[in-house]
């Protein structure tokens, strides 16, 4: 078999109805075989009858998986597990996706013998958007708002860019090669503003070398919730957001001089921020410095999480 199409749900039966009639719309070449596999998250809605309505018109192309582990790492690695493609490609179950989203997905690895390819993710709002936001640039709003855009044409990638796990795909092979999604990463249930899993494995199979490709013509929409269009929003995801990278930046971890488990850069960096934010006047640049500032504390935060963490298992006996 060709291709998997995956798609992990949680608790979305009415948003997962959408994305999955886009799925099984997809128009591709004559003589690729595929498969449209949905992992259940444990969900407390429908989702198991809207997944039952597609899988019992699709002649077998639609399979319905449980994972009841809660958290999408476990869900996303059920779903490797059980995949029969060569090539794997991954979207949300709240997003809308053109229907030759697959077709160009292929034609990359056909085209370039990639081993990753990723497409475009195009925010589309639910209310009028405010007039602070501006999503004509890739930072510092666009990520938040899971929107991807490095431009028309296509892309060799490197570490100024990176996959979103609502348009992405990777060869079957890579699994095995640099092993599976973070367990540690991306929501769960006791930490629902998780995320990372995608970002990481992207990272992950860039410094091993292998080529990886933006693809533009790979299209999917992307809600933006009323919620999501606030200030107070964007706080917290950066926040968050950089929680992740401190967790995986190992290198800063292990060589930077730290007070406390926390990078003596990254304190220097925050009274920089904090000062410039402090007796900056144009309310734009206060927000984006607002923001760089929720950055380098979800940093601070995270670093000394992991501090403490070691200080545990040291007093238990444990080998960090």
């Amino acid at each position: 078999m060709h291709i998997s199409a995956i798609v992990c749900t949680y608790n979305r039966c009415e948003t997962l109805r959408t994305a999955l009639k886009c799925l099984e719309e997809q128009v591709l070449p004559e003589g690729i075989s595929w498969e449209i596999l949905v992992v259940d998250n444990n969900s407390a809605d429908k989702t198991r009858e809207v997944v039952d309505s597609f899988v019992m018109r699709s002649q077998g192309r639609f399979k319905y998986l449980f994972e009841g582990r809660q958290g999408k790492c476990y869900a996303l690695n059920t779903a490797v597990g059980e995949a029969k493609g060569e090539i794997l490609a991954f979207t949300d179950d709240d997003v809308s996706i053109d229907k030759e989203w697959l077709r160009h997905l292929v034609q990359a690895f056909d085209r370039y013998g990639c081993s990753g390819a990723g497409g475009k993710t195009v925010p589309v709002f639910h209310a009028k958007k405010p007039a602070w936001l501006d999503v004509s640039k890739p930072t510092p709003f666009l990520n938040a708002l899971v929107g991807l855009d490095y431009g028309p044409e296509p892309l060799v990638c490197g570490r100024g860019q990176t996959f979103f796990g609502a348009n992405m795909a990777y060869k079957r092979e890579v699994f095995d090669r640099h092993g599976m999604f973070r367990l540690d990463l991306g929501p769960t249930k006791a930490n629902l503003g998780g995320k990372g899993e995608d970002s990481e494995f992207y990272k992950r199979l860039l410094g091993a070398g292998e080529l990886l490709m933006y693809v533009p013509d790979a299209v999917v929409w992307h809600p933006v919730e009323k919620y999501r269009a606030t200030k107070k929003y964007f706080q917290k995801y950066y926040f968050n957001h950089c929680r992740f990278v401190a967790k995986i930046d190992t290198e800063m971890a292990e060589d930077a001089v730290r007070y406390l488990g926390i990078p003596r850069c990254m304190i220097r960096e925050l009274l920089v921020q904090l000062g410039r934010w402090a007796f900056t006047v144009n309310r734009k640049d206060r927000l984006s410095l607002r923001l760089r500032c929720c950055q380098t504390l979800g940093e601070i935060w995270e670093y000394r999480n992991m501090q403490n963490k070691d200080a545990k298992k040291v007093d238990e006996g444990t080998p960090r």
